[in-house]
């Protein structure tokens, strides 16, 4: 099923104020990872609702990064992020997560 430790996982939590920001600041951020776009060495899964849904007043979304390559997957979030400076605040990116919560 190729999950850890045989490959690598990112957790990227998109946090925003109506779960409609969060959920569309977490599908645009992966459009832009798609990795028909050159990067075939993740895969992503996602975005969905995280676990816990709402925390402290403000919804969460998250979406997977999966791959054998750590420095690939780390590349192109900060490349991603960093042409998205009004988002960057709001994203919590966890690589090799012990809990997905």
């Amino acid at each position: 099923m190729r999950y850890p430790p045989t490959v690598a996982f990112v957790n990227a939590v998109v946090r925003g104020r109506t779960f409609d920001d969060a959920m569309g600041t977490a599908t645009g951020i992966v459009r832009r990872l798609d990795p028909a776009a050159g990067r075939a060495s993740f895969q992503i899964l996602g975005p969905a609702p995280a676990p816990l849904g709402r925390l402290r007043g403000e919804h969460r979304v998250q979406f997977f990064l999966k791959g054998t390559r750590r420095a690939d997957m780390r590349n192109a979030l900060k490349e991603v992020l960093s042409a998205m400076p009004n988002v960057r605040r709001r994203v919590t990116i966890d690589v090799d997560p012990l809990s997905v919560l």
